[in-house]
């Protein structure tokens, strides 16, 4: 099984630059894991109070997020603080994936990006 866990750029503070409506976080993973496979895609939840309304973490089978997403993942940051949670996902070839965060709940709450960890059997 090959694991990847991809983290934001060094120095990067996660809650200090929470997610505001339709705005977006991407991180790439190249597992070397080729054709189908079964991943578990975890992530990880600030605990901030920036972390404070739904998420979606939409999984890419491109590196860049402009291709066709493979599943939406929805994640209550709210009820989540300082937790991973960890998502199953077949993916049609997990060569280049990339998982973008985005918001796209009402209001104005925020959401924040952090650490998340790709793995796929190979």
């Amino acid at each position: 099984m090959k694991r990847r866990r991809l983290m934001p750029w060094p120095g990067y503070t996660p809650y200090a630059y929470p997610l505001r409506w339709k705005e977006s976080f991407v991180w790439r993973a190249v597992t070397g894991v080729a054709g189908p496979a079964r991943c578990a895609l975890a992530v990880h939840v600030p605990d901030s109070s920036h972390a404070a309304a739904v998420a979606i973490y939409r999984l890419h089978r491109t590196s860049n997020a402009d291709g066709d997403s493979i599943a939406d993942l929805p994640v209550d940051q709210a009820a989540h603080p300082g937790g991973w949670l960890v998502h199953h996902v077949s993916v049609p070839d997990a060569t280049d994936l990339s998982v973008e965060l985005v918001d796209t709940g009402p209001g104005d709450r925020t959401i924040a990006a952090d650490a998340i960890s790709i793995a796929c059997p190979g």
